[in-house]
C-alpha cells in the first residue's frame, strides 16, 4: 500500500487538536493516493456516500468527529437500543458487585485485516496505550488495573468502565509494541492502519474523500452495505445531497436548511442527541436582578420549548429542558418530564417578587428599576441564535426587556469565565463545575457537587440515575441555568438507505454495517 509523502509539520498540528481516537480518524486521511475521481461508481447499488463537514484549511483535518474509526476498530461492548451491553471482541463478560471490576471473555475468531488474532492482549495493550498522558486522551485515571488471564480472558478495573468498553477501539499490539509510545502521534500506523472491523480503509483523495470497502473476514454478519465513501464538502452538504452527490448528510445542524427538507419525500430527517449536554441559558446568580430565584423560575415557566424545537425544524421527541439523565433512562424512556409552560405562573412569581409594569409600556419595573438584562451569545452559532431571538420574543411578551450582544466564541469565553456577564446563552455540560465557589455563576451548591460526583465516579448504573433524578431537582429549584434542550445533531439521508432510526442510529457511519440500500 503507497504512502502519501506529507508535511510532517502538517500531520503534527492536526493530530496535537485530537484524542488518541480521533487521531486514527483523522490520520487515515493521510494514508493512500489513488488517480481515481472519487464520484459515483458503477456499484453503486452497494455503496453509500455521506456527505462529511471537511474542515480543510492548511491542515489535513478530516472528519470532525471520530466515527470513522468504528469502521474499522471494534470495541469491547456496544449499546443496542433500550442501552442494554452487547458483544463485539469480548463474547461474555462478568462484574462485581459494585461494577468497578469487570472480566471478559473474547471472541477467539476475530482478526486482524493482516490475518493475525484478536488477543487479549491486544485489548491490555490499547487499554495501556490510552491511559498515557502521551495520548491525549481525557481519560487519565479512570482505569486502574488490567489483569490478562490468558488470550482471551482479561480483568479490568476502572471508575468509568462504559468508557474503555463502548469507546475504546483495540489496536494490533503485534504492530505497534516495539514503537516509541511517547512519539505515538506521529506513528507511520495511522497512515496505514490495520483494524479489526467491518471495512478495511482502501484510499484518500487529499480534501476529497476517504473511502472504505467491506472486511471479508469480518466475524459477524457481512454488510450489506459493500464500500463507504466519506465526501468531505465543508458546508456544501445540502447542495450535495439535492444534487444527488451523496446519500447521507452527517450534522446538517442549520435550522433553515433542516426545515427546507422536512417536507421533501425523496429524504428522512434523523437526529441523535447528547444526554449530558443541553443548550442552555447561563444566569450570574449574584446579579441585583437574577440573583433572585423567583425571576429565574419565571423564566423557566415562561420559555415554550416546545414550540422553539418546532421553530428550529427538530422533532417533538427530543426532550426538552427537564433535566440531567443518563444514557440508560433515555433509551428506556426515564428521561424527566418537560418544564411546564406556564406563564401564568411566571407572571404570578414576577408579581411575587416584586415587578410589575407601573408606568404601561410594557416592561416591568421595581424602584423605578426595569426588569431587563443582556445575554451574550456567540454569533457563530446559528442554534444559539436562532434559540436567542426566540426566547428574547417570549420574555418581552412577560414585560421582561431582553437585550443580545453577540460576540465571537474566544472573546464570549473570556466573559464568562472572568463573570463579566448577566447571561450567556451557551452549551452546559454536566461534568463541568459550574457549582463551587470560584465559577463564573457566583452558584454553590454542595449537595449537587456530591451528586454530579457521583454521577463522574459510580459505575452502579441504578446508583447513578437515581444521582441524575436529584440533580434535576435541584436544578429545577435553583435555575442557576435555564436548561432548553440537549445538544441535537441532525442527519439527513436518501431514503433508498434503510436501517437508520432516530435517536439510537442515527449516526450513518457509526451504524453502517447494520444498514441496507432498497432498490426503488
Amino acid at each position: 500500500m503507497p504512502v502519501v509523502n506529507l508535511d510532517a509539520g502538517h500531520v503534527r498540528r492536526a493530530l496535537r487538536r485530537t484524542s488518541l481516537a480521533l487521531v486514527v480518524g483523522l490520520c487515515w486521511l493521510t494514508a493512500v493516493t489513488c488517480g481515481r475521481s472519487g464520484d459515483r461508481r458503477e456499484d453503486s447499488d452497494s455503496t453509500v456516500i455521506v456527505a462529511y463537514p471537511y474542515e480543510g484549511g492548511g491542515d489535513l483535518l478530516g472528519p470532525s468527529d471520530d466515527e470513522a474509526m468504528y469502521l474499522v476498530f471494534l470495541p469491547l461492548l456496544r449499546h443496542d437500543a433500550l442501552g442494554n451491553l452487547e458483544g463485539r471482541l469480548a463474547k461474555s463478560w462478568e462484574h462485581s458487585d459494585d461494577f468497578r471490576e469487570w472480566t471478559y471473555h473474547l471472541r477467539t475468531d476475530v482478526l486482524w485485516h493482516d490475518g493475525k488474532r484478536v488477543t487479549a492482549h491486544d485489548v491490555a495493550y490499547t487499554l495501556e496505550l490510552v491511559s498515557l498522558p502521551t495520548s491525549m486522551e481525557m481519560w487519565s485515571g479512570i482505569i486502574e488495573s488490567i489483569t490478562v488471564h490468558d488470550d482471551s480472558t482479561i480483568t479490568v478495573s476502572a471508575g468509568n468502565p462504559e468508557y474503555y468498553q463502548t469507546k475504546v477501539v483495540h489496536y494490533p499490539r503485534h504492530l505497534l509494541q516495539h514503537l516509541d509510545q511517547s512519539e505515538m502521534l506521529d506513528w507511520p500506523f495511522w497512515l496505514e492502519p490495520v483494524g479489526n472491523g467491518p471495512y478495511r480503509f482502501v484510499r484518500y483523495v487529499p480534501h476529497r474523500l476517504m473511502e472504505f470497502e467491506v472486511n471479508p473476514d469480518y466475524v459477524f454478519e457481512q454488510p450489506r452495505i459493500k464500500r463507504v465513501i466519506l465526501k468531505f464538502v465543508e458546508d456544501a452538504g445540502l447542495t450535495e445531497l439535492l444534487s444527488g452527490n451523496v446519500d447521507v448528510v452527517k450534522w446538517l445542524d442549520d435550522p433553515g436548511q433542516v426545515r427546507q427538507l422536512s417536507n421533501n419525500p425523496d429524504f428522512e430527517i434523523h437526529y441523535t442527541f447528547w444526554e449530558e449536554r443541553s443548550r442552555a441559558i447561563y444566569w450570574r446568580c449574584d446579579h441585583p436582578i437574577l440573583g433572585n430565584v423567583l425571576v429565574r423560575r419565571a423564566i423557566d415557566l415562561a420559555l415554550d420549548r416546545r414550540s422553539m424545537l418546532r421553530a428550529l425544524g427538530l422533532p417533538d421527541s427530543i426532550p426538552a429542558g427537564g433535566g440531567f439523565y443518563s444514557a440508560r433512562q433515555a433509551r428506556r424512556g426515564g428521561a424527566p418530564k418537560d418544564v411546564a409552560y406556564d406563564v401564568e405562573a411566571a407572571r404570578s412569581l414576577l408579581e411575587q417578587a416584586g415587578w410589575l409594569d407601573s408606568d404601561g409600556d410594557g416592561v416591568r419595573d421595581r424602584n423605578g428599576q426595569t426588569l431587563g438584562f443582556t445575554a451574550l451569545l456567540n454569533a457563530s452559532e446559528r442554534y444559539d441564535n436562532s434559540i436567542a431571538i426566540y426566547v428574547q420574543d417570549q420574555l418581552r411578551q412577560l414585560g421582561i426587556d431582553m437585550q443580545l450582544q453577540p460576540l465571537d466564541g474566544g472573546a464570549l469565553f473570556e466573559r464568562y469565565k472572568n463573570g463579566d456577564f448577566e447571561a450567556a446563552v451557551f452549551q452546559v455540560w454536566l461534568q463541568e463545575r459550574f457549582y463551587e465557589d470560584d465559577t463564573p455563576l457566583a452558584y454553590h451548591n454542595p449537595r449537587l457537587a456530591e451528586l454530579i460526583n457521583s454521577v463522574n465516579l459510580s459505575s452502579d448504573p441504578t446508583e447513578v440515575d437515581r444521582a441524575y433524578q436529584e440533580v434535576t431537582q435541584l436544578f429545577h429549584a435553583d435555575v442557576p441555568i435555564t436548561l432548553l434542550f440537549p445538544i441535537t445533531h441532525t442527519m439527513v439521508a436518501h431514503r433508498r438507505v434503510r436501517g437508520l432510526s432516530s435517536p439510537w442510529r442515527s449516526e450513518p457511519v457509526w451504524h453502517m454495517e447494520d444498514l441496507w440500500l432498497e432498490q426503488r
